[in-house]
């Protein structure tokens, strides 16, 4: 793993006129208690959504925020933020939610944000600010979609991965595959 000098715990001084860069090493043994928090907070969120992961309460553990970015970096080894499947969230919204998108051709999140940019560019000029999203996806979900006539259910649309994973309120912390 690749950290910039900017990132990691160093010292600057001069010896001799010269300007000297050491850095900063762990020790075994050295911040065990501190790693050891660090692991039991990412532990206490596995299987919980990314928004609950604060930058701060993980620097918090180790005191250190350039030893805490360089130590939370290495755990993504270990520990990945994870997307559900397009199934596992249509069944965890149950009811015929999966028939009726797939009625009207919605089969994965790309349909969806396909039909979603068309659906904002006919009604909405192309443009759908912050405000008015709430309710531009629960006319989008009562819309009849595609001349199908299919109502959509509005209360799992924003359950549905609808956004680039990094902003998705369902993205899990899971065990990296190793």
């Amino acid at each position: 793993m690749r950290f910039g000098l900017q990132d990691i715990k160093k010292q600057v001084h001069r010896r001799g006129g010269e300007l000297y860069v050491g850095l900063h090493f762990l020790r075994p043994g050295e911040l065990q208690p501190e790693i050891e928090r660090l692991i039991a907070y990412h532990e206490r969120l596995m299987g919980q959504p990314r928004r609950q992961f604060s930058i701060d309460d993980a620097r918090a553990c180790i005191g250190d925020y350039r030893l805490a970015h360089c130590l939370i970096n290495t755990l993504s080894a270990w520990y990945r933020w994870q997307q559900p499947s397009w199934s596992d969230v249509l069944q965890s919204i149950g009811g015929n939610t999966q028939e009726l998108l797939a009625e009207a051709g919605i089969t994965s999140p790309v349909y969806l944000r396909l039909a979603l940019y068309n659906y904002v560019n006919d009604h909405h000029h192309g443009f759908l600010n912050t405000q008015a999203r709430n309710e531009a996806l629960q006319s989008f979900a009562a819309a009849k979609m595609y001349g199908q006539g299919l109502p959509l259910p509005c209360a799992p649309l924003p359950c549905l991965p609808l956004f680039p994973a990094s902003l998705h309120p369902g993205i899990l912390l899971a065990p990296a595959s190793r």
